[in-house]
């Protein structure tokens, strides 16, 4: 079974650093979570 792509970058119960989040993809990402 495949796995998707949402229990492959699942980051709960880790800590993320989000760089460049003052705008574009990073500010998007940033966003997300």
């Amino acid at each position: 079974m495949k796995e998707s792509i949402k229990n492959k970058f699942n980051l709960e119960g880790k800590v993320a650093i989000i760089t460049g989040a003052s705008k574009g993809i990073g500010k998007s990402i940033a966003k997300g979570f």
